[in-house]
């Protein structure tokens, strides 16, 4: 209780690699193949945030935020 199952917040390119979506790391996932890691994220979709979509990414494609999800959370709202 009053914790966040997200890792942390990361940007990430979306829909295009011209625009940047606020996103939730769900899971990191190594790669068996050798690609390096990759991130399971959870990409809000507004105006109703429980919903949306979660994608895998490359975890060097994404950029590294200092804010907690609940932050997050209330720029998306």
């Amino acid at each position: 209780p009053g914790k966040s199952r997200f890792q942390k917040v990361v940007l990430v390119d979306w829909p295009n690699k011209d625009t940047k979506a606020v996103a939730f790391v769900a899971n990191e996932l190594d790669s068996k193949e050798g690609s390096g890691k990759k991130y399971a994220v959870f990409i809000p979709q507004m105006p109703n945030p429980t919903s949306g979509f979660v994608v895998v990414v490359d975890a060097a494609s994404v950029v590294e935020t200092d804010m907690s999800p609940e932050e997050a959370l209330q720029f998306c709202l």
